[in-house]
């Protein structure tokens, strides 16, 4: 079991990710965030949206 998250659903951009734990997704998105787009934290409604895009497979 693992965790996945298509970014174009959230941002647009066409990134998605694949990890086995929920906080290493969240992790890499934060990474993502900060190094594309320069985006230290992240707005809450735009957490919310990253939210709702997670996929557990």
């Amino acid at each position: 079991m693992g965790y996945k998250v298509e970014l174009k659903q959230v941002c647009g951009c066409d990134v998605s990710y694949h990890t086995k734990t929920k906080d290493e997704l969240l992790s890499q998105v934060k990474q993502h965030a900060k190094q594309v787009h320069g985006i230290s934290e992240v707005p809450q409604d735009l957490a919310n949206k990253l939210m709702r895009a997670i996929k557990e497979v």
